[in-house]
């Protein structure tokens, strides 16, 4: 479970992260 949570929590990051760069490169 630990480590399902550990993927989920890095994939929203990921989200977040190439989120943020598209949207300050516009």
């Amino acid at each position: 479970v630990l480590g399902n949570v550990c993927g989920l929590i890095s994939d929203a990051l990921r989200d977040v992260i190439v989120h943020y760069i598209f949207r300050s490169s516009l």
